[in-house]
């Protein structure tokens, strides 16, 4: 199956990049983009990947699947606590093969993993209601565990 990679985002490490895929169709460097032009990738995209050696929440995963996009990211960070089968793949080893295989696999289920699918997995948990929701149960919680001190 023909893919193609559209890399969005900059960095130093450009003009690297650059010389290694030069000639390569089948690479693409989109740069940084504004929040529409990232809108517009993540539209046009099947898969979402994000290859890195950890991340904390990782808000370009939720907006991947809120754009209906299935994910692969490393297993690393909080981001264990809302990618499951049904809109991504978690990575364990930091290998490209292991990548290589967890895109494989979700583009193998493309057919489950619609866009409204994969949205409905985390619709509405990162919502301003329901992070307010969140902090303000951690908030008593804290005070709770203070002996009600604030």
């Amino acid at each position: 199956m023909p893919s193609t990679l559209e890399w969005v985002g900059d960095g130093v490490l450009r003009p690297r990049l650059e010389e290694l895929i030069a000639g390569d169709p089948d690479i693409v460097l989109r740069g940084a983009l504004g929040r529409k032009g990232v809108s517009r990738a993540l539209s046009t995209a099947d898969v979402f990947l994000l290859p890195t050696r950890g991340e904390t929440l990782c808000l370009s995963a939720i907006e991947a699947i809120s754009h209906g996009r299935p994910v692969v990211i490393g297993d690393r960070g909080g981001q264990r606590d809302y990618i499951a089968a049904e809109n991504g793949r978690l990575v364990g080893p930091r290998t490209p093969e292991a990548y290589a295989d967890a895109v494989l696999d979700v583009r193998a289920h493309l057919d489950s993993l619609t866009p409204e699918t994969v949205a409905a997995s985390i619709r509405g948990r990162f919502s301003p209601a329901a992070v307010l929701a969140g902090y303000e149960k951690a908030f008593a919680l804290a005070i709770a565990a203070h002996g009600g001190r604030r």
